[in-house]
């Protein structure tokens, strides 16, 4: 469920800005979730990683690995592999990433083993 102002589409659905909480396509298993002014991300008990928001319908992405959590901020985020892994993607020109490249990237890459 989410809620919020929608403006890019962040929340997943097709609606305005929603006061009340609205569901998200039809899963039941969402475990964790994470929200910013650019999108949504969100793990499920299967450990796949999901995006909602202005990639339209929820998307599945990442499959490689089995997810455990999963943030984001404005323009990038973090996502922790089963392993205790720390992967990150996202704008990087102040060093948000952590991996000290100051290089945007936009697929996940291993911030830390």
């Amino acid at each position: 469920m989410v809620l919020g102002f929608n403006k890019y589409g962040t929340l997943g659905t097709d609606g305005p800005a929603s006061s009340v909480p609205q569901r998200v396509g039809t899963s039941t298993l969402w475990a964790s979730v994470s929200g910013a002014q650019y999108g949504v991300f969100a793990t499920q008990s299967d450990g796949s990683l999901w995006a909602l928001g202005t990639v339209g319908a929820p998307a599945s992405f990442a499959p490689f690995e089995i997810w455990v959590s999963v943030a984001n901020a404005l323009n990038d985020y973090c996502a922790v592999a089963i392993d205790h892994s720390l992967w990150c993607a996202g704008y990087d020109a102040d060093g948000e990433l952590g991996d000290g490249a100051r290089t945007d990237e936009e697929e996940l890459e291993e911030i830390a083993p």
